[in-house]
C-alpha cells in the first residue's frame, strides 16, 4: 500500500504534515535540510521580534542625531551601531538564504503584542520569500487596570494589522489562556487569519535564591505537555475556518497520529527535533505510516479528525464530563 502523507495547511500543498516550529535550529541551514530530507514538511523560522525591530530603529534614529550639533561632520559621520538584539537586516538576509536552500514551504515568524510601525517587517519578510507568515502572540500583562476584552481587542486589531500588509497566508499563534477560546479563535477568523496554532508555550520566571535575582527558565516540553492542544484541536475542528496546526508535546510518533485524528491539519514539533536530532523527524513519520498501514488508512486527509469532538460517539468526552470521569477513575483505584 502507498501511503499519501500530504496534507493542505494554510493553503499550501505540504509534503508531510510534520512542520518545523520557530526554533534556533533554523539558524543553520545544514540542519534545515536534514530536517527537509528526513521528511518535514514545511519549516518556520525563528521569530523576528517586535522588541528587535523597534529597538534598532530607536538606535538608528539615536545615532544619526548623535553631535549633529556640534561636530563640523556630523552630517556625514556615522559612528558603528551598538545593538544587542539581532538585527532585523540580518534576519531577513537569513531567511533569503533559507528560502534559497529547501524546496519545502518556509513560513516567516513575527512575535508581537501589539499594533506599531514594526508591522512592516512581517511585508519585508514576505518579500524575503516567505511562503507564510506566523504571527506570534506573546503577550503576559501585569497590569491590573487592563481586562481580558482590553487585551483581546488590542491582539484582534493587531491581527488585522499585519494581515493588511501581507498578501501570503497568515497563521496565528496564541496561548491558552482565553476564557473563551473558541469566540477568541471565531474573532480571529474574521480578522483574517488563515490558520491558528495551538498553543504558544509560555516560559516562566524563576527565583535565584543565592543571587535573589528572578532568572529566565528554560524547560523542554514533553508529551505530557501534548494533551492541552489536543483537547482543544479536537473541540475547534471542524467548526472554525481557519487551519489548525498543533503545537507542544509531540515527542513520539503516537503523538504525531493523536494531533491528526484529533483534527490538526499541520503538527509543529520543536523540542524533539532539538532534543534528538534531524533523524527524530523520520522516525516520526515513519512511525505514523506503519499505525496507519496497520489499521487500513490510505492517507493523512482520511485520518485527520476522526476523533475531533464532532466525530466520536461521546462529544462531551472532550468537556467537563470527562473531568468527573477522571476524578472518579481515581477514586475507584485501590488505595494503599
Amino acid at each position: 500500500m502507498t501511503l499519501d502523507l500530504r496534507t493542505n495547511y494554510l493553503g499550501l500543498e505540504l509534503a508531510s504534515p510534520l512542520v518545523l516550529g520557530a526554533s534556533p535550529l533554523t539558524r543553520r541551514i545544514d540542519t534545515v535540510q536534514a530536517l527537509v530530507a528526513n521528511g518535514v514538511g514545511a519549516v518556520v523560522v525563528h521569530s523576528l521580534f517586535e522588541e528587535s525591530i523597534e529597538h534598532a530603529t530607536d538606535e538608528l534614529e539615536r545615532t544619526l542625531e548623535r553631535g549633529t550639533a556640534s561636530h563640523a561632520e556630523a552630517e556625514t559621520y556615522l559612528p558603528p551601531l551598538d545593538i544587542p538584539w539581532p538585527s532585523p537586516t540580518t534576519h531577513l538576509h537569513q531567511m533569503r538564504k533559507l528560502v534559497d536552500a529547501v524546496r519545502v514551504p518556509v513560513i516567516g515568524s513575527v512575535n508581537g503584542r501589539r499594533p506599531g510601525g514594526w508591522i512592516s517587517c512581517a511585508r519585508a519578510l514576505q518579500d524575503a520569500g516567505a511562503s507564510a507568515i506566523e504571527l506570534n502572540l506573546y503577550y503576559l500583562t501585569a497590569d491590573l487596570n487592563r481586562s481580558s476584552q482590553d487585551i483581546e481587542d488590542e491582539q484582534i486589531r493587531l491581527v488585522e494589522e499585519v494581515r493588511r500588509v501581507l498578501t501570503v497566508p497568515l497563521s496565528v499563534k496564541i496561548g491558552s489562556a482565553y476564557t473563551g477560546l473558541p469566540a477568541f479563535c471565531k474573532r480571529l477568523a474574521i480578522a483574517g487569519a488563515d490558520g491558528i496554532v495551538l498553543f504558544n508555550r509560555f516560559y516562566q520566571s524563576d527565583l535565584d535564591l543565592e543571587a535573589l535575582e528572578v532568572v529566565p527558565a528554560l524547560h523542554l516540553s514533553s508529551s505530557a505537555d501534548l494533551l492541552q492542544p489536543l483537547r482543544w484541536t479536537a473541540i475547534l475542528a471542524g467548526r472554525i475556518t481557519p487551519d489548525i496546526a498543533l503545537s507542544t508535546g509531540v515527542h513520539q510518533p503516537q503523538d504525531l497520529v493523536k494531533a491528526l485524528a484529533a483534527g490538526a491539519s499541520a503538527v509543529q514539533c520543536t523540542a524533539a527535533l532539538l532534543q534528538h536530532g534531524p533523524d527524530h523527524a523520520g522516525h516520526l513519520l515513519a512511525g505514523l505510516a506503519s499505525w496507519m498501514a496497520e489499521r487500513g488508512y490510505d492517507s493523512v486527509r482520511q485520518l485527520r479528525g476522526c476523533m475531533a469532538q464532532g466525530a466520536v460517539a461521546d462529544p462531551t468526552a472532550y468537556e467537563r464530563t470527562n473531568y468527573i470521569r477522571a476524578l472518579r477513575s481515581w477514586d475507584d483505584r485501590a488505595l494503599p
